[in-house]
Protein backbone atom coordinates (compact mmCIF):
# COMPACT_ATOMS: atom_id res chain seq x y z
CA UNK A 1 0.00 0.00 0.00
CA UNK A 2 1.59 3.45 -1.09
CA UNK A 3 2.55 5.77 1.79
CA UNK A 4 0.03 8.56 2.99
CA UNK A 5 0.26 12.02 1.29
CA UNK A 6 1.88 14.71 2.82
CA UNK A 7 -0.25 17.54 3.56
CA UNK A 8 0.07 21.15 1.58
CA UNK A 9 2.25 23.38 3.49
CA UNK A 10 0.14 25.41 6.13
CA UNK A 11 1.03 28.96 4.39
CA UNK A 12 -0.37 27.18 1.42
CA UNK A 13 -4.09 28.41 2.51
CA UNK A 14 -5.22 29.49 -1.53
CA UNK A 15 -5.17 25.31 -1.78
CA UNK A 16 -7.22 25.07 1.25
CA UNK A 17 -10.91 25.22 1.06
CA UNK A 18 -13.17 25.79 4.80
CA UNK A 19 -13.90 23.05 6.37
CA UNK A 20 -17.16 21.08 5.79
CA UNK A 21 -19.57 19.74 8.26
CA UNK A 22 -20.97 16.36 6.98
CA UNK A 23 -22.61 13.13 8.12
CA UNK A 24 -21.10 10.15 6.55
CA UNK A 25 -23.20 7.56 5.81
CA UNK A 26 -22.27 4.26 4.11
CA UNK A 27 -24.80 3.00 1.33
CA UNK A 28 -25.58 -0.25 4.28
CA UNK A 29 -26.89 3.03 6.10
CA UNK A 30 -23.94 2.47 9.09
CA UNK A 31 -22.10 5.71 10.36
CA UNK A 32 -18.82 6.01 11.15
CA UNK A 33 -18.03 6.67 14.92
CA UNK A 34 -14.93 7.40 16.85
CA UNK A 35 -14.09 5.25 20.32
CA UNK A 36 -15.59 7.78 23.08
CA UNK A 37 -12.52 6.94 25.05
CA UNK A 38 -8.89 6.36 25.53
CA UNK A 39 -5.87 7.50 24.33
CA UNK A 40 -5.65 7.77 20.23
CA UNK A 41 -4.56 6.38 18.36
CA UNK A 42 -8.80 5.01 18.56
CA UNK A 43 -10.48 2.94 16.20
CA UNK A 44 -13.25 4.16 13.62
CA UNK A 45 -16.16 2.30 14.11
CA UNK A 46 -18.85 1.90 11.93
CA UNK A 47 -22.73 0.88 13.68
CA UNK A 48 -26.70 0.15 12.84
CA UNK A 49 -27.09 1.30 16.05
CA UNK A 50 -28.90 5.12 16.74
CA UNK A 51 -26.67 7.92 16.28
CA UNK A 52 -23.85 8.53 18.65
CA UNK A 53 -24.31 11.53 21.34
CA UNK A 54 -23.07 15.23 20.38
CA UNK A 55 -20.97 15.56 17.67
CA UNK A 56 -19.19 12.06 17.96
CA UNK A 57 -20.90 11.26 14.50
CA UNK A 58 -20.05 14.17 12.39
CA UNK A 59 -17.10 14.59 10.63
CA UNK A 60 -15.48 17.93 8.94
CA UNK A 61 -14.22 17.65 5.81
CA UNK A 62 -11.40 19.82 4.72
CA UNK A 63 -11.11 20.05 1.56
CA UNK A 64 -6.59 20.48 0.72
CA UNK A 65 -6.63 20.46 -2.93
CA UNK A 66 -8.84 19.84 -6.05
CA UNK A 67 -9.96 16.07 -4.79
CA UNK A 68 -8.03 15.97 -1.81
CA UNK A 69 -9.25 15.89 1.28
CA UNK A 70 -8.94 14.99 5.73
CA UNK A 71 -11.23 14.43 8.12
CA UNK A 72 -11.78 15.53 11.80
CA UNK A 73 -14.59 14.24 13.99
CA UNK A 74 -16.31 16.69 15.73
CA UNK A 75 -16.56 14.85 18.81
CA UNK A 76 -13.25 14.09 20.11
CA UNK A 77 -11.52 16.72 17.21
CA UNK A 78 -9.26 13.76 16.21
CA UNK A 79 -8.24 13.41 12.60
CA UNK A 80 -8.32 10.21 10.84
CA UNK A 81 -4.98 7.99 9.44
CA UNK A 82 -4.57 4.65 8.65
CA UNK A 83 -3.19 1.79 11.33
CA UNK A 84 -0.24 0.73 8.78
CA UNK A 85 0.06 -2.74 11.07
CA UNK A 86 -3.74 -3.41 10.15
CA UNK A 87 -4.43 -1.39 7.87
CA UNK A 88 -7.61 -0.04 9.93
CA UNK A 89 -8.95 3.57 10.02
CA UNK A 90 -8.15 5.14 13.67
CA UNK A 91 -8.16 8.47 14.67
CA UNK A 92 -4.53 10.92 15.68
CA UNK A 93 -4.94 14.35 17.89
CA UNK A 94 -2.86 15.60 15.14
CA UNK A 95 -4.20 17.26 11.54
CA UNK A 96 -0.55 17.16 10.80
CA UNK A 97 -0.66 13.01 11.06
CA UNK A 98 -3.79 12.83 9.32
CA UNK A 99 -4.13 10.37 6.10
CA UNK A 100 -5.22 12.79 3.10
CA UNK A 101 -7.79 10.53 0.99
CA UNK A 102 -9.36 11.37 -2.79
CA UNK A 103 -13.46 11.29 -2.52
CA UNK A 104 -14.51 10.15 -5.85
CA UNK A 105 -18.31 9.65 -7.11
CA UNK A 106 -19.53 6.03 -7.01
CA UNK A 107 -23.35 6.74 -8.71
CA UNK A 108 -25.45 9.51 -8.41
CA UNK A 109 -25.20 10.03 -4.77
CA UNK A 110 -22.52 7.46 -3.55
CA UNK A 111 -18.97 8.55 -3.01
CA UNK A 112 -15.80 6.09 -2.52
CA UNK A 113 -13.09 7.39 -0.45
CA UNK A 114 -9.53 5.77 -1.13
CA UNK A 115 -6.08 7.26 -1.18
CA UNK A 116 -4.93 9.19 -3.93
CA UNK A 117 -3.57 7.25 -7.24
CA UNK A 118 -4.06 3.79 -4.86
CA UNK A 119 -6.59 0.97 -5.46
CA UNK A 120 -7.04 1.39 -1.75
CA UNK A 121 -10.44 2.18 -0.35
CA UNK A 122 -12.60 2.40 2.73
CA UNK A 123 -14.86 -0.08 3.36
CA UNK A 124 -17.09 -1.60 6.05
CA UNK A 125 -16.23 -4.37 7.49
CA UNK A 126 -17.85 -6.85 9.85
CA UNK A 127 -15.27 -9.40 11.31
CA UNK A 128 -17.53 -10.71 13.88
CA UNK A 129 -15.33 -9.51 17.19
CA UNK A 130 -18.51 -7.40 17.97
CA UNK A 131 -22.37 -7.77 17.43
CA UNK A 132 -22.66 -3.92 17.28
CA UNK A 133 -19.72 -2.53 15.49
CA UNK A 134 -17.98 -3.05 12.36
CA UNK A 135 -14.50 -1.20 11.61
CA UNK A 136 -13.56 0.24 8.42
CA UNK A 137 -10.50 -0.97 6.54
CA UNK A 138 -8.45 0.07 3.51
CA UNK A 139 -9.12 -2.12 0.78
CA UNK A 140 -8.40 -2.92 -2.89
CA UNK A 141 -11.30 -1.74 -4.41
CA UNK A 142 -13.91 -4.62 -5.57
CA UNK A 143 -17.09 -2.77 -6.33
CA UNK A 144 -19.16 -4.41 -2.97
CA UNK A 145 -21.52 -1.64 -1.44
CA UNK A 146 -19.22 -1.90 1.96
CA UNK A 147 -17.28 0.35 -0.17
CA UNK A 148 -19.57 3.24 -0.88
CA UNK A 149 -20.40 6.32 1.56
CA UNK A 150 -22.76 9.35 1.18
CA UNK A 151 -22.49 13.20 2.90
CA UNK A 152 -24.81 14.48 4.53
Amino acid sequence: MPLPLPHPPEGDVARRAAPVAVKITSSQSLTPVVTFSGTPPLEVLVGQAAAPPGDFGIWERTQLSADQYVFQNLGTGQWITIDEANNHLVTVDSEANATVFAVETAGLVDFVIKLPNADSVWKALFDGSSMMFGRIIMSPADGTVGERWTFA
